[in-house]
Protein backbone atom coordinates (compact mmCIF):
# COMPACT_ATOMS: atom_id res chain seq x y z
CA UNK A 1 0.00 0.00 0.00
CA UNK A 2 1.37 3.16 -1.11
CA UNK A 3 0.73 6.55 0.30
CA UNK A 4 -1.53 7.62 -2.26
CA UNK A 5 -4.01 4.48 -1.28
CA UNK A 6 -7.26 5.09 -2.82
CA UNK A 7 -10.21 7.08 -0.96
CA UNK A 8 -12.40 3.93 -1.34
CA UNK A 9 -10.25 1.68 0.45
CA UNK A 10 -9.89 3.91 3.21
CA UNK A 11 -13.27 4.87 3.39
CA UNK A 12 -14.23 0.81 2.97
CA UNK A 13 -11.86 0.27 6.03
CA UNK A 14 -9.56 -1.75 3.47
CA UNK A 15 -6.26 -0.80 4.49
CA UNK A 16 -7.20 -0.86 8.09
CA UNK A 17 -5.44 -3.75 8.97
CA UNK A 18 -2.10 -2.66 7.06
CA UNK A 19 -1.61 -0.14 9.68
CA UNK A 20 0.69 0.20 12.57
CA UNK A 21 -0.23 2.25 15.59
CA UNK A 22 1.03 2.17 19.29
CA UNK A 23 -0.07 0.48 21.40
CA UNK A 24 0.41 -1.72 22.60
CA UNK A 25 -0.22 -1.57 21.88
CA UNK A 26 0.28 0.04 22.46
CA UNK A 27 1.32 2.22 24.11
CA UNK A 28 2.08 5.53 25.21
CA UNK A 29 1.61 7.68 22.50
CA UNK A 30 -0.69 8.21 19.01
CA UNK A 31 -0.11 6.56 15.81
CA UNK A 32 0.74 8.36 12.75
CA UNK A 33 2.13 6.14 10.39
CA UNK A 34 1.69 5.32 7.19
CA UNK A 35 0.30 2.29 5.33
CA UNK A 36 2.97 2.23 3.26
CA UNK A 37 5.19 0.83 6.15
CA UNK A 38 2.87 -2.54 5.70
CA UNK A 39 3.58 -3.20 2.50
CA UNK A 40 3.64 -6.76 1.72
CA UNK A 41 2.43 -8.45 5.23
CA UNK A 42 2.78 -12.28 5.03
CA UNK A 43 -0.89 -14.21 5.40
CA UNK A 44 -1.19 -15.13 9.20
CA UNK A 45 -1.15 -18.87 9.44
CA UNK A 46 -1.83 -18.72 12.76
CA UNK A 47 -5.54 -16.78 12.27
CA UNK A 48 -6.79 -20.21 10.04
CA UNK A 49 -8.24 -21.63 13.04
CA UNK A 50 -11.62 -22.38 13.49
CA UNK A 51 -11.62 -19.47 15.85
CA UNK A 52 -8.80 -16.52 16.96
CA UNK A 53 -9.04 -17.26 20.48
CA UNK A 54 -8.43 -20.93 21.06
CA UNK A 55 -4.85 -21.86 22.64
CA UNK A 56 -2.24 -23.03 19.77
CA UNK A 57 -1.17 -26.24 20.97
CA UNK A 58 2.50 -27.00 21.26
CA UNK A 59 4.11 -29.14 19.00
CA UNK A 60 6.66 -31.98 19.66
CA UNK A 61 10.51 -31.21 18.80
CA UNK A 62 11.56 -32.17 15.09
CA UNK A 63 14.29 -34.33 14.57
CA UNK A 64 16.66 -31.82 13.11
CA UNK A 65 16.51 -28.26 13.28
CA UNK A 66 16.29 -25.64 10.58
CA UNK A 67 18.15 -22.98 12.55
CA UNK A 68 19.26 -23.02 16.18
CA UNK A 69 20.15 -20.14 18.60
CA UNK A 70 20.74 -19.45 22.33
CA UNK A 71 17.22 -17.39 22.27
CA UNK A 72 14.43 -17.45 19.91
CA UNK A 73 12.10 -13.68 20.00
CA UNK A 74 8.75 -13.59 18.65
CA UNK A 75 7.92 -10.24 17.88
CA UNK A 76 11.00 -7.24 17.02
CA UNK A 77 9.04 -4.36 18.23
CA UNK A 78 10.65 -2.58 21.40
CA UNK A 79 10.62 -5.83 23.61
CA UNK A 80 12.37 -7.84 20.51
CA UNK A 81 14.89 -4.99 19.76
CA UNK A 82 16.13 -4.55 23.07
CA UNK A 83 16.74 -8.83 23.49
CA UNK A 84 18.44 -8.82 20.45
CA UNK A 85 21.31 -5.95 21.14
CA UNK A 86 21.23 -6.99 24.91
CA UNK A 87 21.85 -10.29 24.24
CA UNK A 88 24.17 -9.90 21.82
CA UNK A 89 26.36 -7.63 24.37
CA UNK A 90 25.94 -10.25 26.66
CA UNK A 91 27.78 -13.14 24.55
CA UNK A 92 24.39 -15.10 23.47
CA UNK A 93 23.17 -15.70 19.91
CA UNK A 94 19.59 -14.42 19.13
CA UNK A 95 16.90 -14.93 16.25
CA UNK A 96 14.19 -12.51 16.38
CA UNK A 97 10.98 -13.81 14.14
CA UNK A 98 8.90 -10.40 12.78
CA UNK A 99 5.52 -11.41 10.85
CA UNK A 100 5.74 -8.17 9.23
CA UNK A 101 8.33 -6.87 6.57
CA UNK A 102 9.68 -4.27 9.05
CA UNK A 103 10.31 -4.16 12.24
CA UNK A 104 8.72 -2.01 14.80
CA UNK A 105 5.71 -3.43 15.31
CA UNK A 106 3.37 -0.90 17.41
CA UNK A 107 6.42 0.30 19.35
CA UNK A 108 6.98 2.52 15.81
CA UNK A 109 4.62 4.92 16.26
CA UNK A 110 5.53 6.07 19.52
CA UNK A 111 6.09 9.36 20.38
CA UNK A 112 7.37 9.23 24.22
CA UNK A 113 9.46 6.90 26.16
CA UNK A 114 8.20 7.37 29.70
CA UNK A 115 10.04 7.34 33.02
CA UNK A 116 9.36 8.40 36.33
CA UNK A 117 12.42 10.17 37.36
CA UNK A 118 16.04 9.80 37.90
CA UNK A 119 17.40 11.16 34.76
CA UNK A 120 19.79 13.71 34.56
CA UNK A 121 17.23 16.55 33.28
CA UNK A 122 14.75 15.19 35.73
CA UNK A 123 16.91 15.79 38.46
CA UNK A 124 18.14 18.64 37.27
CA UNK A 125 14.59 20.31 37.54
CA UNK A 126 14.08 18.08 40.80
CA UNK A 127 11.51 16.18 39.54
CA UNK A 128 10.01 13.12 39.64
CA UNK A 129 6.76 10.77 40.33
CA UNK A 130 5.45 10.94 43.26
CA UNK A 131 8.07 13.34 44.54
CA UNK A 132 11.48 14.26 44.42
CA UNK A 133 14.11 12.44 44.87
CA UNK A 134 13.07 9.51 43.33
CA UNK A 135 12.96 6.09 44.90
CA UNK A 136 11.26 2.97 43.22
CA UNK A 137 9.58 2.05 46.48
CA UNK A 138 7.46 5.23 46.77
CA UNK A 139 6.77 4.65 43.15
CA UNK A 140 5.14 1.49 43.39
CA UNK A 141 3.10 2.17 46.29
CA UNK A 142 1.78 5.68 44.77
CA UNK A 143 0.94 3.29 41.31
CA UNK A 144 -0.65 0.88 43.82
CA UNK A 145 -2.50 3.47 45.25
CA UNK A 146 -3.78 4.49 42.09
CA UNK A 147 -4.72 1.41 40.19
CA UNK A 148 -7.45 0.67 43.85
CA UNK A 149 -4.62 -1.21 44.90
CA UNK A 150 -4.51 -3.92 42.41
CA UNK A 151 -1.38 -3.32 41.36
CA UNK A 152 2.04 -6.13 42.57
CA UNK A 153 4.48 -4.39 44.41
CA UNK A 154 7.65 -6.42 43.24
CA UNK A 155 6.58 -6.26 39.95
CA UNK A 156 5.99 -2.60 40.17
CA UNK A 157 9.71 -2.07 42.03
CA UNK A 158 11.05 -4.11 39.36
CA UNK A 159 9.82 -1.49 37.13
CA UNK A 160 10.42 1.52 38.55
CA UNK A 161 13.83 -0.15 39.73
CA UNK A 162 15.05 -0.65 35.96
CA UNK A 163 13.12 1.92 33.59
CA UNK A 164 15.61 4.89 34.44
CA UNK A 165 18.31 2.15 34.21
CA UNK A 166 16.78 0.99 30.85
CA UNK A 167 16.93 4.73 30.04
CA UNK A 168 20.69 5.26 30.00
CA UNK A 169 20.84 2.06 28.06
CA UNK A 170 19.08 2.19 25.23
CA UNK A 171 20.55 6.31 25.26
CA UNK A 172 24.24 4.50 25.16
CA UNK A 173 23.87 0.98 23.36
CA UNK A 174 21.79 2.50 20.43
CA UNK A 175 23.30 6.25 20.29
CA UNK A 176 20.21 8.24 21.08
CA UNK A 177 21.70 11.44 22.18
CA UNK A 178 18.88 13.77 21.00
CA UNK A 179 16.33 13.23 24.01
CA UNK A 180 14.35 16.27 25.58
CA UNK A 181 11.93 16.46 28.55
CA UNK A 182 8.67 17.16 28.53
CA UNK A 183 7.58 20.36 29.86
CA UNK A 184 7.31 20.74 33.98
CA UNK A 185 4.82 18.96 35.54
CA UNK A 186 5.16 15.98 33.28
CA UNK A 187 8.16 12.96 33.10
CA UNK A 188 7.68 11.67 29.93
CA UNK A 189 11.14 12.31 27.99
CA UNK A 190 10.45 12.71 24.60
CA UNK A 191 12.20 11.68 20.95
CA UNK A 192 11.33 14.96 19.05
CA UNK A 193 10.48 13.01 16.02
CA UNK A 194 8.94 9.92 17.49
CA UNK A 195 10.27 6.22 17.89
CA UNK A 196 11.21 5.99 14.02
CA UNK A 197 14.71 7.04 14.12
CA UNK A 198 15.37 4.98 17.84
CA UNK A 199 13.72 1.78 15.97
CA UNK A 200 16.21 2.37 12.81
CA UNK A 201 18.87 2.83 15.21
CA UNK A 202 18.04 -0.17 17.00
CA UNK A 203 17.61 -2.55 14.30
CA UNK A 204 20.90 -1.20 12.98
CA UNK A 205 22.94 -1.97 16.05
CA UNK A 206 21.49 -5.47 16.37
CA UNK A 207 22.29 -6.51 12.57
CA UNK A 208 25.86 -4.81 13.22
CA UNK A 209 26.03 -6.85 16.65
CA UNK A 210 25.05 -9.90 14.72
CA UNK A 211 21.32 -10.44 15.86
CA UNK A 212 19.20 -12.31 12.95
CA UNK A 213 15.95 -11.20 12.46
CA UNK A 214 13.94 -13.36 10.38
CA UNK A 215 10.98 -10.79 9.00
CA UNK A 216 7.71 -11.87 6.79
CA UNK A 217 8.02 -14.86 9.28
CA UNK A 218 5.37 -15.76 11.13
CA UNK A 219 5.49 -17.81 14.33
CA UNK A 220 2.81 -20.52 14.28
CA UNK A 221 3.27 -23.00 17.37
CA UNK A 222 5.95 -23.00 20.03
CA UNK A 223 8.05 -26.77 20.06
CA UNK A 224 8.21 -28.75 23.73
CA UNK A 225 10.51 -31.30 24.40
CA UNK A 226 8.64 -32.61 27.73
CA UNK A 227 7.93 -29.84 30.14
CA UNK A 228 10.38 -27.34 28.36
CA UNK A 229 10.22 -24.53 25.50
CA UNK A 230 12.62 -25.88 23.15
CA UNK A 231 11.77 -23.76 20.12
CA UNK A 232 9.54 -22.52 17.40
CA UNK A 233 7.77 -23.66 14.71
CA UNK A 234 8.03 -21.19 11.73
CA UNK A 235 6.49 -19.94 8.31
CA UNK A 236 9.23 -17.53 6.57
CA UNK A 237 8.57 -15.41 4.31
CA UNK A 238 8.76 -18.19 1.16
CA UNK A 239 6.17 -20.01 2.76
CA UNK A 240 8.31 -22.54 4.42
CA UNK A 241 8.04 -24.12 7.45
CA UNK A 242 10.64 -24.02 9.56
CA UNK A 243 11.99 -25.11 13.38
CA UNK A 244 13.85 -22.82 15.60
CA UNK A 245 15.88 -23.92 18.51
CA UNK A 246 16.34 -21.78 20.71
CA UNK A 247 18.41 -24.25 22.93
CA UNK A 248 18.70 -21.38 26.40
CA UNK A 249 15.28 -19.68 26.17
CA UNK A 250 12.17 -18.98 23.99
CA UNK A 251 11.12 -15.09 24.72
CA UNK A 252 7.52 -13.78 23.42
CA UNK A 253 7.72 -9.96 22.83
CA UNK A 254 4.44 -9.94 20.01
CA UNK A 255 2.28 -7.43 22.29
CA UNK A 256 -1.09 -8.05 23.04
CA UNK A 257 -4.68 -8.61 21.32
CA UNK A 258 -6.23 -5.33 21.02
CA UNK A 259 -7.27 -6.35 17.23
CA UNK A 260 -8.53 -9.91 17.89
CA UNK A 261 -12.05 -9.68 18.39
CA UNK A 262 -12.65 -13.12 19.22
CA UNK A 263 -9.88 -12.86 22.03
CA UNK A 264 -11.63 -9.96 23.31
CA UNK A 265 -14.50 -11.69 23.49
CA UNK A 266 -12.65 -13.99 25.98
CA UNK A 267 -10.57 -12.01 28.24
CA UNK A 268 -11.28 -8.40 27.54
CA UNK A 269 -15.16 -8.39 26.82
CA UNK A 270 -15.54 -4.49 28.56
CA UNK A 271 -13.06 -3.36 26.08
CA UNK A 272 -16.14 -4.14 23.13
CA UNK A 273 -18.55 -2.78 25.07
CA UNK A 274 -16.63 0.56 25.95
CA UNK A 275 -14.38 0.94 22.62
CA UNK A 276 -16.02 1.55 19.61
CA UNK A 277 -13.29 1.14 17.52
CA UNK A 278 -9.31 -0.20 17.57
CA UNK A 279 -7.05 1.61 16.02
CA UNK A 280 -4.28 -1.14 16.02
CA UNK A 281 -3.32 -3.20 13.39
CA UNK A 282 -2.90 -7.06 12.42
CA UNK A 283 0.60 -7.11 14.93
CA UNK A 284 -1.75 -7.02 17.59
CA UNK A 285 -3.44 -10.19 17.38
CA UNK A 286 -2.26 -12.36 19.68
CA UNK A 287 -0.62 -15.29 18.56
CA UNK A 288 1.93 -15.19 21.61
CA UNK A 289 -0.89 -15.00 24.09
CA UNK A 290 -2.37 -18.30 21.91
CA UNK A 291 1.16 -20.20 22.02
CA UNK A 292 1.52 -19.63 25.82
CA UNK A 293 -1.93 -20.97 26.40
CA UNK A 294 -1.25 -23.95 24.13
CA UNK A 295 2.10 -24.67 26.05
CA UNK A 296 -0.09 -24.30 29.41
CA UNK A 297 0.19 -20.88 30.66
CA UNK A 298 -2.07 -18.82 32.94
CA UNK A 299 -4.02 -15.72 31.77
CA UNK A 300 -3.71 -13.02 34.58
CA UNK A 301 -5.85 -9.51 35.07
CA UNK A 302 -8.63 -10.49 32.48
CA UNK A 303 -10.63 -7.36 31.04
CA UNK A 304 -8.05 -5.06 31.46
CA UNK A 305 -7.34 -2.12 28.65
CA UNK A 306 -6.88 0.75 27.56
CA UNK A 307 -8.89 3.25 25.26
CA UNK A 308 -8.13 6.54 23.95
CA UNK A 309 -11.30 8.82 23.81
CA UNK A 310 -13.46 9.97 20.55
CA UNK A 311 -13.95 6.46 19.06
CA UNK A 312 -16.72 5.99 16.60
CA UNK A 313 -18.23 2.69 15.36
CA UNK A 314 -17.55 2.18 11.82
CA UNK A 315 -18.16 -0.94 11.54
CA UNK A 316 -21.51 0.35 11.72
CA UNK A 317 -21.45 1.67 8.29
CA UNK A 318 -19.61 -0.60 6.58
CA UNK A 319 -15.68 0.19 7.71
CA UNK A 320 -14.08 -2.27 9.82
CA UNK A 321 -13.34 -2.62 13.68
CA UNK A 322 -9.43 -1.73 13.22
CA UNK A 323 -9.40 1.90 11.71
CA UNK A 324 -6.42 4.26 10.76
CA UNK A 325 -6.33 6.82 14.43
CA UNK A 326 -5.30 9.68 12.20
CA UNK A 327 -8.29 10.12 9.60
CA UNK A 328 -9.29 13.79 10.28
CA UNK A 329 -13.14 13.09 11.63
CA UNK A 330 -12.01 11.05 14.71
CA UNK A 331 -9.83 14.14 15.26
CA UNK A 332 -12.31 16.50 14.63
CA UNK A 333 -15.10 14.89 17.36
CA UNK A 334 -12.26 14.57 19.77
CA UNK A 335 -12.28 18.74 19.73
CA UNK A 336 -14.29 20.47 22.79
CA UNK A 337 -17.63 21.05 21.14
CA UNK A 338 -20.79 20.05 23.38
CA UNK A 339 -20.10 16.89 24.71
CA UNK A 340 -23.44 15.14 26.49
CA UNK A 341 -24.85 11.65 28.12
CA UNK A 342 -28.05 10.38 26.80
CA UNK A 343 -30.28 12.57 29.34
CA UNK A 344 -28.82 15.51 27.91
CA UNK A 345 -25.96 16.02 30.75
CA UNK A 346 -23.35 18.20 29.96
CA UNK A 347 -19.67 16.17 30.44
CA UNK A 348 -16.06 17.36 31.34
CA UNK A 349 -13.80 17.64 29.15
CA UNK A 350 -9.83 17.32 29.69
CA UNK A 351 -7.55 19.17 26.97
CA UNK A 352 -4.47 18.04 26.00
CA UNK A 353 -2.20 19.57 28.48
CA UNK A 354 -4.12 17.83 31.65
CA UNK A 355 -1.54 14.25 32.00
CA UNK A 356 -3.45 11.68 31.13
CA UNK A 357 -6.18 13.50 28.86
CA UNK A 358 -6.40 10.80 25.90
CA UNK A 359 -7.61 7.68 28.74
CA UNK A 360 -9.10 9.54 31.49
CA UNK A 361 -11.13 11.58 28.90
CA UNK A 362 -12.39 7.66 27.23
CA UNK A 363 -13.51 7.10 31.06
CA UNK A 364 -15.79 9.73 31.06
CA UNK A 365 -17.59 9.48 27.52
CA UNK A 366 -17.95 5.85 28.35
CA UNK A 367 -19.24 5.48 31.63
CA UNK A 368 -22.42 6.34 30.72
CA UNK A 369 -25.87 4.29 29.72
CA UNK A 370 -24.59 2.39 26.68
CA UNK A 371 -21.09 3.62 27.55
CA UNK A 372 -21.55 5.97 24.54
CA UNK A 373 -21.86 9.67 24.30
CA UNK A 374 -22.44 12.18 22.07
CA UNK A 375 -21.11 15.22 20.41
CA UNK A 376 -22.55 18.20 18.67
CA UNK A 377 -21.65 21.59 16.71
CA UNK A 378 -22.81 23.17 13.79
CA UNK A 379 -21.57 24.14 10.18
CA UNK A 380 -19.01 26.76 11.60
CA UNK A 381 -16.81 23.67 12.83
CA UNK A 382 -14.40 24.74 9.99
CA UNK A 383 -13.52 27.97 11.78
CA UNK A 384 -13.59 26.86 15.16
CA UNK A 385 -11.97 23.74 15.13
CA UNK A 386 -8.13 24.87 14.27
CA UNK A 387 -8.40 27.24 17.16
CA UNK A 388 -9.02 24.63 19.92
CA UNK A 389 -5.42 23.88 19.21
CA UNK A 390 -5.71 20.38 21.11
CA UNK A 391 -1.96 18.43 20.44
CA UNK A 392 -1.23 14.89 20.25
CA UNK A 393 -3.67 12.70 18.55
CA UNK A 394 -5.67 15.39 19.06
CA UNK A 395 -4.27 17.13 16.26
CA UNK A 396 -6.04 18.43 13.33
CA UNK A 397 -3.74 17.37 10.08
CA UNK A 398 -2.94 20.41 7.68
CA UNK A 399 -0.39 22.05 6.01
CA UNK A 400 2.67 23.03 8.45
CA UNK A 401 1.73 20.28 11.02
CA UNK A 402 4.83 18.65 12.54
CA UNK A 403 3.30 15.24 12.12
CA UNK A 404 2.13 16.07 8.74
CA UNK A 405 4.88 13.53 6.93
CA UNK A 406 3.80 10.67 8.60
CA UNK A 407 0.21 10.21 7.69
CA UNK A 408 -0.98 8.85 4.60
CA UNK A 409 -1.59 11.68 1.78
CA UNK A 410 -5.04 11.09 1.70
CA UNK A 411 -5.44 12.16 5.04
CA UNK A 412 -2.57 15.29 5.17
CA UNK A 413 -5.71 17.56 5.15
CA UNK A 414 -7.96 16.43 7.35
CA UNK A 415 -11.08 17.95 5.75
CA UNK A 416 -10.94 14.55 3.14
CA UNK A 417 -11.89 12.23 6.27
CA UNK A 418 -13.98 14.09 7.99
CA UNK A 419 -16.28 14.54 4.62
CA UNK A 420 -15.35 10.34 4.10
CA UNK A 421 -17.18 9.87 7.70
CA UNK A 422 -20.28 12.68 6.68
CA UNK A 423 -21.13 10.14 3.86
CA UNK A 424 -21.02 7.18 5.11
CA UNK A 425 -23.33 8.41 8.38
CA UNK A 426 -20.70 8.66 10.92
CA UNK A 427 -20.75 11.95 11.28
CA UNK A 428 -24.63 12.37 11.03
CA UNK A 429 -25.86 16.02 9.05
CA UNK A 430 -29.09 17.34 9.62
CA UNK A 431 -30.68 20.77 8.77
CA UNK A 432 -32.60 20.24 12.18
CA UNK A 433 -31.87 19.62 15.59
CA UNK A 434 -34.64 17.05 16.02
CA UNK A 435 -33.74 15.37 12.91
CA UNK A 436 -30.33 14.71 14.55
CA UNK A 437 -31.43 13.49 17.53
CA UNK A 438 -33.51 11.11 15.19
CA UNK A 439 -30.12 9.47 13.83
CA UNK A 440 -28.61 9.50 16.85
CA UNK A 441 -30.79 7.22 18.80
CA UNK A 442 -31.39 10.30 21.11
CA UNK A 443 -34.82 11.82 22.50
CA UNK A 444 -35.38 14.90 20.24
CA UNK A 445 -36.82 17.18 23.26
CA UNK A 446 -33.67 15.94 25.07
CA UNK A 447 -31.23 17.40 22.69
CA UNK A 448 -32.88 20.29 22.05
CA UNK A 449 -32.81 21.46 25.33
CA UNK A 450 -29.05 20.68 25.81
CA UNK A 451 -28.41 22.71 22.54
CA UNK A 452 -30.75 25.62 23.90
CA UNK A 453 -28.98 25.41 27.39
CA UNK A 454 -25.14 24.75 26.06
CA UNK A 455 -26.51 28.45 23.14
CA UNK A 456 -27.41 30.28 26.56
CA UNK A 457 -23.97 29.54 28.02
CA UNK A 458 -22.01 30.24 25.06
CA UNK A 459 -23.90 33.88 25.21
CA UNK A 460 -22.63 34.85 28.58
CA UNK A 461 -19.13 33.83 27.20
CA UNK A 462 -18.25 32.16 30.96
CA UNK A 463 -19.13 28.87 31.69
CA UNK A 464 -20.81 27.94 34.64
CA UNK A 465 -19.92 23.90 34.24
CA UNK A 466 -18.36 22.40 37.20
CA UNK A 467 -15.34 21.63 34.77
CA UNK A 468 -15.92 25.16 32.25
CA UNK A 469 -13.83 25.30 28.99
CA UNK A 470 -11.96 27.93 28.12
CA UNK A 471 -14.46 30.85 27.27
CA UNK A 472 -12.76 31.06 23.47
CA UNK A 473 -14.07 27.66 23.28
CA UNK A 474 -18.03 28.76 23.78
CA UNK A 475 -19.50 28.09 20.37
CA UNK A 476 -23.06 27.88 19.74
CA UNK A 477 -25.05 25.28 18.10
CA UNK A 478 -27.25 27.53 16.24
CA UNK A 479 -26.33 27.81 12.44
CA UNK A 480 -27.65 24.78 10.59
CA UNK A 481 -26.72 22.58 9.43
CA UNK A 482 -26.48 20.51 12.74
CA UNK A 483 -23.57 18.02 12.89
CA UNK A 484 -22.93 15.01 15.60
CA UNK A 485 -21.43 12.25 16.22
CA UNK A 486 -21.91 8.88 18.62
CA UNK A 487 -18.79 8.30 20.73
CA UNK A 488 -16.89 5.81 22.78
CA UNK A 489 -13.17 4.62 22.93
CA UNK A 490 -10.25 3.75 20.78
CA UNK A 491 -8.50 0.49 21.91
CA UNK A 492 -5.04 1.10 21.83
CA UNK A 493 -3.76 -1.36 24.77
CA UNK A 494 -4.88 -5.01 26.35
CA UNK A 495 -2.95 -5.44 29.55
CA UNK A 496 -4.45 -8.95 29.73
CA UNK A 497 -1.91 -11.27 29.48
CA UNK A 498 0.29 -14.75 30.67
CA UNK A 499 1.53 -14.73 34.41
CA UNK A 500 4.89 -13.72 34.80
CA UNK A 501 7.43 -13.60 37.96
CA UNK A 502 9.67 -10.33 38.58
CA UNK A 503 12.09 -12.39 36.26
CA UNK A 504 9.72 -12.64 33.03
CA UNK A 505 9.53 -16.20 33.00
CA UNK A 506 5.86 -17.42 32.23
CA UNK A 507 4.04 -19.10 34.73
CA UNK A 508 1.63 -22.21 34.18
CA UNK A 509 -1.71 -22.32 35.99
CA UNK A 510 -0.01 -23.47 39.44
CA UNK A 511 2.19 -20.47 39.45
CA UNK A 512 4.91 -22.62 37.99
CA UNK A 513 7.77 -21.12 35.59
CA UNK A 514 7.34 -23.03 32.53
CA UNK A 515 11.17 -23.87 31.98
CA UNK A 516 12.48 -22.04 28.91
CA UNK A 517 9.60 -19.80 28.24
CA UNK A 518 9.65 -15.99 29.09
CA UNK A 519 7.45 -12.83 27.64
CA UNK A 520 7.72 -9.46 27.28
CA UNK A 521 4.89 -6.73 28.01
CA UNK A 522 1.95 -6.60 26.35
CA UNK A 523 2.12 -10.35 25.72
CA UNK A 524 2.54 -10.83 29.21
CA UNK A 525 0.84 -9.10 32.27
CA UNK A 526 1.70 -9.04 36.05
CA UNK A 527 2.36 -5.37 37.07
CA UNK A 528 -1.06 -3.86 37.35
CA UNK A 529 -4.43 -5.31 37.88
CA UNK A 530 -6.73 -2.68 37.23
CA UNK A 531 -9.95 -5.09 35.67
CA UNK A 532 -11.25 -2.08 34.42
CA UNK A 533 -9.71 0.66 31.76
CA UNK A 534 -6.11 1.32 32.40
CA UNK A 535 -5.31 4.83 32.80
CA UNK A 536 -1.85 6.57 31.26
CA UNK A 537 -1.73 9.52 33.48
CA UNK A 538 1.60 8.00 36.02
CA UNK A 539 2.11 4.62 33.98
CA UNK A 540 5.36 4.55 31.96
CA UNK A 541 3.63 2.41 29.65
CA UNK A 542 3.39 1.37 25.99
CA UNK A 543 6.74 1.49 24.75
CA UNK A 544 8.55 1.98 28.18
CA UNK A 545 7.55 -1.52 29.14
CA UNK A 546 7.37 -2.66 25.84
CA UNK A 547 11.18 -2.16 25.57
CA UNK A 548 11.38 -2.81 29.25
CA UNK A 549 10.28 -6.38 28.80
CA UNK A 550 12.70 -7.66 26.34
CA UNK A 551 15.34 -5.95 28.24
CA UNK A 552 14.69 -8.15 31.51
CA UNK A 553 14.32 -11.03 29.93
CA UNK A 554 17.64 -11.51 28.32
CA UNK A 555 18.96 -10.37 31.64
CA UNK A 556 17.58 -13.31 33.46
CA UNK A 557 18.98 -15.99 30.71
CA UNK A 558 22.55 -14.64 30.47
CA UNK A 559 22.61 -15.05 34.17
CA UNK A 560 20.64 -18.31 34.88
CA UNK A 561 19.85 -20.12 31.63
CA UNK A 562 24.37 -19.96 30.60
Amino acid sequence: MEKGFDRRSFVAGGAAAGFLALAGGALAACTTDSPSKSEGNPTDTAQTAVDKASPIAAVAAPSQWDKEADIVVVGAGGGGLTAATRARQEGLSIIVVEKLNIVGGNTQSATMFSVPGNTPDQDAREFAVPSYPFEPEKWADFMINAHQQSGNPEMLKLIGSNVPELFTWVSDSWGIDNWTLAPAGSYYTVAPLGMDEIIGKAYEVGQQLGAEFMLGTSAKALVKDGDRVVGLQVTDETGKELYLHGTKGVLLCGGGFASNKDLLAEYCPSALTRAAACFLSSSDQGEPLRMALGAGAEVVHKDSFAIFDGGMDWEEFGGEWCHYLYDGATQLVRQPWLLIDASGNRMRYIPTNKAGSLTDQAAIETATPGNRSYIIFDSKWDEYALPFEQKACRTLIKDGVDRQPYVPEYYQDYHAGVQDAIDMGVIRKFDTIEELAESLDMDSTVLAAAVDKWNATCATGEDDFMYPLDPSWLHPVSTPPYYGAKIGGNLFLTATGVAINTKMQVLDTKSKPIPGLYAGWYTAAGAFAPSTMVSMRYSPCGVTRSFLGGYLAVGTIAAEEM
